[in-house]
């Protein structure tokens, strides 16, 4: 800025006048009012004049040069209210936040923690919001519907009086007093003209909102596109809170520039011509600086860049909207009752449709028919019943809802509202998500929502991260600007309420500590020595390709022993990515198959890290892992740091991961990740779900091992079963063999020690089990409960099909009954489907499958 303060001095020395040709705002009056103090320091002698615009056109230029005015000392003063008010209370209040947090977390010692007094109230937004979504509970109605159908093509659906009520009893009542008489009678027809409303002129912030429904354009980029396209002298100026056109705006003018375009230039004739024109209404607000924003010369869309043509359409279109007439239509309201409840519907036919023709940003009104009634006529309802449903939680915010909050609230003006959404993102308070069904939407990140709620907690009227003290700044700076009170007076009034919330604060700041501990699970330091890392070894393996390790390498990359061979070590390695993998080390010379692969394509996981701690769950006792998660990857109630076993005990993360639950059939048959068989990636939050991959069972097959789980450690505890074993509804029983405590035996090793039967009255169903293990078991648990390794089974022994071994089933072969094949079980039918002379023959088979079960196989018709 000095280049410019130097030029701004050289050409004033010999410079007899100075015009102020700034933005025609509080802020361009500041910015005309600083360059005339430098000008004037070389020119003492130098006349300071200001000219008023509001579009880039010769007339409009012609007419400020000719009719210059002063500087409006009183914007002046208000704009630099607000400067002083901003840096002292952002310098303070920043400081108090980030040398709290980097006296306490080590986290946080090359991080500034940033306060705004526009930044935090909007912050403030997104998090109510979320805690409004995140704290919603579903509350259940009822309603009557009623609908008749009068011929094929007039049909009306009928609208319930009471709309709903929330006890069922009382619904069914009051419908079971209508069924003693289901005849429905007209009581009433009303017909009247119904108007809808053409849209106001436009301002900024409502261009900011539909920019964002309609155009797909963030305030950000619409206000850009805003910019350029009035350097083109296409629009008026695009900073304006005026919707009220001023009567002297030659309408008809700027509406004739239009006539020849192919998209609306027959509209713009038919204005112009007189035959559909009418005043813009006059909305409520006027900044008294700039006119709403409106087109001013016609342009070639093809000249345009895509987003400078949608905008331009839009504000076109609207300003033709806003000239042209208010639809009009003919409502027709009908109520019937029976049974002494109401019901209404309405039918609606368009006479004269005017802005409706040219306006298609959100005006919708659609015509709807309805049958003709009159009153007293009765007919009888072809469909009358009770609905149920329940109430649904509102949306997370989107930037079209920040801005009318905003505005509302008067947290910025309509030039800077869209550059405190960005900050807020820029400084990592907030998120906006990317992926359906919240795309668009704002969600807080775990940093952002522990400084809110630290600071609500805290329990201020006049809190840090709401409104009202912005809300109360604003209005004393348009106090000064209508000379009702003067700059030392509101900063004296602001810095004083600031003042008493900071005292406050300052007090209360543990709450804010432990908000800060708790949703971003960091130990604090009183003494500044930052605790929680000692017992935490950084993983750095020394295969960071992403190759299979072998059991010669250092012990700190060794998870534990593989709970699926019994011999071999399972070993972690990583890759530049934070993605790594956990492999058996005798899985290169072939002896054991499991691999487990996690990547991290979405960039969701910031730091993987292998823990000194073992899992006090599992027999195998294998370490933890510490997930150190990248904001917005996962909900701000969940810790960006969490450490577990990634091996089945702890479901929560095993969900949260997306680890898919693989039978034993993909390791048995040698399977590499290369092909997908054990491969999780992590997903966008949220995504909870879990995907079970079950190659030869059918879901009634499924045998779990659980119940029921102890959400605060991980354990698997059944609470129900009593019995020795209990039958599952596909005929499969399980049975443990005996004294197997379960409080030693982790998901894997009851599985692999689980032998299977056929239930009924099978005298091999008549085992017993020990009491402390026959309670792991159940009869038909929820699939989600199936664990990681609830799948893997030792690789048993096949068995050949040999004349022996079939005559040892103890069914008999036949037609009906199916026999039972090696492993003791009912088998199935099946049907060859491969072309050959057998193609169609039934036969049958293990209904486990020939991997998981046996070979048996035998013709149905021998």
């Amino acid at each position: 800025m000095d280049s410019v303060a130097k030029n701004l001095s050289n050409n004033a020395r010999n410079s007899q006048f100075l015009y102020i040709w700034t933005d025609c705002d509080r802020e361009g009056e500041h910015i005309g009012y600083e360059a005339s103090i430098i000008c004037k320091q070389a020119n003492p002698r130098l006349i300071v004049k200001r000219s008023r615009y509001s579009a880039v056109q010769h007339n409009e230029i012609n007419l400020a040069m000719n009719n210059p005015v002063e500087l409006n000392f009183r914007q002046v003063e208000a704009v630099e209210t607000r400067m002083e008010l901003d840096f002292r209370i952002g310098v303070v209040l920043t400081r108090f936040q980030t040398l709290l947090l980097q006296r306490r977390f080590q986290a946080f010692q090359k991080k500034v923690i940033s306060y705004g007094s526009c930044q935090f109230p909007t912050l403030g937004f997104v998090v109510d919001r979320y805690k409004k979504v995140k704290d919603f509970v579903p509350e259940g109605y009822h309603s009557i519907a009623m609908e008749h159908t009068a011929s094929e093509s007039e049909k009306a659906s009928f609208k319930w009086k009471r709309f709903r009520v929330y006890d069922f009893e009382t619904c069914f009542a009051l419908y079971s007093n209508c069924m003693q008489d289901p005849t429905a009678t007209i009581t009433n027809v009303d017909s009247k003209e119904k108007l809808k409303y053409k849209p106001y002129p436009l301002r900024t912030v409502e261009m900011e909102k539909l920019g964002v429904r309609f155009l797909k354009m963030s305030p950000e980029k619409t206000m850009k596109v805003a910019e350029q396209l009035y350097n083109k002298g296409l629009i008026s100026y695009p900073r304006t809170e005026t919707d009220i056109f001023d009567p002297s705006t030659n309408l008809n003018a700027l509406i004739q520039k239009h006539i020849s375009d192919p998209l609306w230039g027959s509209f713009a004739s038919k204005l112009v011509s007189g035959d559909g024109f009418q005043r813009p209404r006059a909305g409520r607000n006027n900044d008294k600086a700039h006119p709403p924003i409106h087109p001013t010369a016609h342009a070639n869309l093809n000249k345009l860049s895509p987003d400078e043509k949608k905008l331009y359409e839009f504000i076109v279109r609207r300003f033709l909207a806003c000239c042209s007439k208010d639809a009009v239509g003919y409502q027709t309201t009908v109520t019937a009752k029976i049974g002494g409840e109401l019901f209404t519907t309405s039918g609606l036919m368009i006479r004269e449709r005017n802005f409706l023709e040219i306006y298609k940003y959100g005006a919708g009104w659609n015509e709807q028919s309805i049958p003709v009634y009159t009153v007293n006529e009765s007919f009888t309802p072809s469909r009358f019943e009770i609905q149920s449903s329940k109430t649904s939680a509102p949306n997370l915010l989107d930037e079209a809802d920040l801005v009318d909050l905003m505005n509302k609230s008067q947290i910025g003006t309509d030039a800077t509202i869209h550059e405190h959404i960005k900050k807020v993102q820029d400084r990592e308070y907030v998120i906006k998500l990317d992926k359906a069904p919240n795309k668009g939407r704002f969600v807080p990140s775990n940093l952002g929502f522990a400084l809110v709620d630290g600071y609500d907690m805290i329990g201020l009227d006049l809190s840090l991260s709401k409104p009202y003290l912005r809300g109360e700044m604003e209005n004393l700076l348009i106090k000064i600007c209508n000379s009702e009170t003067d700059k030392q007076s509101v900063i004296e009034h602001c810095l004083a309420l600031y003042r008493s919330i900071y005292m406050k604060t300052a007090s209360e700041r543990q709450l804010i500590l432990d908000s800060i501990s708790k949703h971003l699970d960091l130990a604090q330091s009183s003494q500044g020595n930052f605790s929680g890392t000692s017992n935490r070894n950084n993983f750095n393996a020394s295969s960071s390709n992403g190759t299979h390790i072998t059991d010669n390498q250092n012990s700190s990359n060794i998870v534990g022993k593989c709970p699926y061979c019994n011999s071999g070590d399972l070993l972690m390695t990583s890759t530049p990515n934070n993605e790594f993998k956990i492999s058996c080390s005798e899985h290169n010379s072939g002896r054991c198959a499991f691999v487990l692969d996690i990547r991290n394509r979405d960039k969701k996981i910031d730091r993987v890290t292998l823990l000194v701690q073992k899992c006090n769950i599992c027999s195998s006792r294998p370490r933890k892992i510490l997930f150190v998660f990248k904001p917005g990857s996962v909900p701000p109630t969940i810790s960006l740091s969490y450490e577990g076993c990634v091996f089945g005990c702890n479901q929560m993360l095993n969900e949260f991961l997306n680890i898919p639950q693989r039978s034993s059939s993909d390791l048995v048959a040698g399977r590499s990740q290369s092909n997908g068989s054990n491969v999780i990636e992590i997903d966008s939050f949220p995504n909870p779900q879990i995907h079970v991959d079950i190659d030869d069972y059918e879901l009634d097959d499924i045998v779990s091992i659980l119940d029921s789980e102890n959400p605060l450690d991980g354990n698997f505890v059944n609470t129900t079963s009593k019995n020795n074993y209990n039958q599952v509804n596909s005929g499969v029983s399980v049975i443990s063999e005996p004294n197997i405590p379960s409080s030693s035996t982790n998901i894997f090793e009851r599985v692999k020690r689980a032998k299977f039967f056929k239930g009924g009255n099978n005298l091999q169903n008549q085992a017993t089990t020990s009491d402390n293990t026959s309670d792991f078991f159940n009869s038909k648990p929820p699939l989600k409960n199936i664990s990681l390794f609830n799948k893997l089974k030792n690789p048993r022994t096949k068995k050949k099909s040999t004349p022996e071994n079939k005559t040892s089933n103890p069914k008999t072969n036949s037609s009906l009954a199916p026999p039972t094949c090696y492993c003791n079980i009912e088998c199935v039918s099946k049907v060859v489907r491969k072309k050959g002379p057998n193609e169609g023959k039934n036969f049958w088979t293990c209904s486990l499958g020939r991997v998981n079960g046996c070979e048996f196989f035998e013709w149905v018709n021998n």
